[in-house]
């Protein structure tokens, strides 16, 4: 009896660190049957390292993992490509347009996926097992080849430009240049000084034509003060009614009856000729 419980208690134990066992295998490889998420391929020309279990972020935040990355050929330029399947949490949302980038290659950082989304307007979210393209980080050999061009090229420049300096008729032309550039400068700067007098005098000719305006706004402003109160022949025109309706209805009768008018001319001649005729007699 004491053999058979010893036994039962052995195996207990051998099944419990057996499914420890498996169960840091498990954690160990990224396979997980307990916690929910769902799968993405990322496809690259260059991951610069990337490698399974390096992380994935969004905003800087933790929210899966690389669950591997292998080769894969297409189909009709037989190029080789660099697949990187993602897990992530299922909270997590990825659309089609997202950009998938590897950061922390080449820093101290340690190298990781970062999507960056936009939000709606990229597209539809991404499904288990869809495929995004991934934006590939440059090659650090890459950067120094074009570093080491850059400086061949300063190096070329500066070894050409001695060369050209170190001429002693290039040398003697850029001595007269720099002459000529302190005349140019001292002839304009006693231009500026001779010239200084006139611009202030245009300057208070101005000032006085700007007040004189302003004297003559004051003045109109004053008569059409006048003119607004009625005062004054014009502004009895525009403000006295009854002069308004004397002046309309005298209008009218020349209208109606233009021989009074010519009648008083008439009246008017002859009244002048008896006038003349007295004088002479006189």
């Amino acid at each position: 009896m004491n053999k058979t419980r010893l036994e039962i208690l052995v195996g207990f134990f051998v099944l419990l660190a057996i499914a420890i066992f498996f169960v840091i295998i498990f954690f160990i490889s990224g396979v997980y049957f307990l916690r929910a998420g769902y799968y993405i391929k990322a496809t690259f020309n260059y991951t610069a390292g990337l490698d399974k279990g390096a992380p994935v972020r969004i905003a800087g935040l933790r929210v899966g993992e690389v669950n591997k990355v292998y080769v894969k050929y297409d189909e009709v330029s037989q190029k080789p490509k660099a697949i990187a399947e993602l897990w992530l949490r299922e909270d997590v949302n990825v659309r089609e347009n997202s950009k998938v980038y590897i950061l922390g290659a080449f820093a101290l950082n340690e190298t990781h996926i970062e999507i960056i989304s936009a939000g709606e307007t990229e597209g539809r979210l991404l499904q288990d097992g869809d495929s995004i393209m991934g934006i590939d980080p440059v090659p650090m050999e890459m950067l120094m080849e074009k570093g080491i061009a850059i400086a061949k090229s300063f190096e070329t420049m500066a070894t050409k430009m001695d060369k050209i300096l170190g001429d002693e008729k290039t040398q003697e032309a850029l001595h007269l240049m720099i002459l000529d550039m302190s005349e140019l400068l001292r002839y304009m700067n006693q231009m500026i000084i001779e010239k200084k007098l006139d611009i202030n005098t245009v300057v208070d000719n101005v000032n006085a034509v700007v007040d004189d305006m302003e004297t003559s706004l004051d003045h109109l402003q004053s008569i059409l003060a006048t003119i607004d109160q009625g005062e004054g022949t014009l502004g009895q025109l525009i403000k006295n009614d009854e002069l308004y309706v004397e002046m309309k209805e005298l209008v009218r009768e020349i209208k109606l009856h233009p021989w009074r008018l010519m009648k008083k001319d008439k009246r008017r001649d002859d009244e002048q000729k008896e006038t003349e005729e007295e004088k002479k007699k006189r």
